[in-house]
């Protein structure tokens, strides 16, 4: 099986990534869709589209590790839920990578992105000036996945829309290494959360999880 690592990240939360090398046969042989997740399979046109979806599944499955396949419902702000289920979950995906994490007991969030200059054409749509200014170094591209998976990792934990990344997500200031931590604050009219993120890079991508 292509898991690149199963992760506890402590007695409540596990995180898992999945390299997707196999077709979309593969995947519908070891998960036993309901009727509900077999329609919404058959509505994405795209192949990798199809690929992704099925891979967080079978993720969820090993990372709940129950012996059965659990059905992930979104709720009316599109964040998943496994159906009869207490844990928390997120999940991403991007080029040949699935990721998800689950816990017990904490709001999580998760984001995968792979590392391209692209980004440099849209960084003041989602940084401040302070993330601005600081990003603006030798390890630029690294400081602005760190920033945007960040954010994108607090987004799915709250949970809910209306949050915008430059005005109610911020990241606390930190140094680029292979594998680091920094905080975050979700920051809106109601409410302020803190909440702790850790990032790690490998094959051209970074990964953020955040925890609450």
């Amino acid at each position: 099986m292509p898991v690149e690592y199963i992760r506890k990240i402590n007695k409540d939360i596990i995180l898992g990534l999945w390299k997707i090398t196999e077709d979309v046969g593969f995947f519908l042989s070891e998960l036993n869709l309901s009727e509900k997740e077999i329609e919404i399979l058959n509505s994405f046109v795209n192949e990798n589209r199809k690929k992704h979806w099925l891979a967080y599944r079978i993720l969820i499955d090993r990372l709940v590790n129950n012996n059965q396949h659990n059905e992930i419902n979104y709720d009316e702000n599109r964040k998943p839920h496994i159906k009869n289920s207490g844990f928390h979950i997120s999940v991403t995906h991007t080029g040949n990578y699935a990721a998800a994490i689950i816990s017990k007991t904490s709001s999580v969030g998760i984001d995968i992105e792979k590392i391209t200059p692209r980004i440099l054409k849209v960084k003041h749509k989602f940084l401040n000036k302070n993330e601005l200014k600081s990003s603006e170094d030798e390890n630029a591209l690294e400081y602005l996945y760190i920033y945007w998976c960040s954010k994108e990792a607090m987004y799915k934990l709250y949970g809910k829309r209306n949050l915008d990344f430059k005005e109610n997500i911020f990241v606390e200031e930190f140094t680029v290494t292979a594998k680091g931590k920094t905080k975050g604050i979700i920051k809106t009219d109601k409410t302020e959360k803190q909440v702790n993120l850790f990032f790690e890079f490998f094959d051209g991508h970074v990964l953020v999880y955040a925890i609450d």
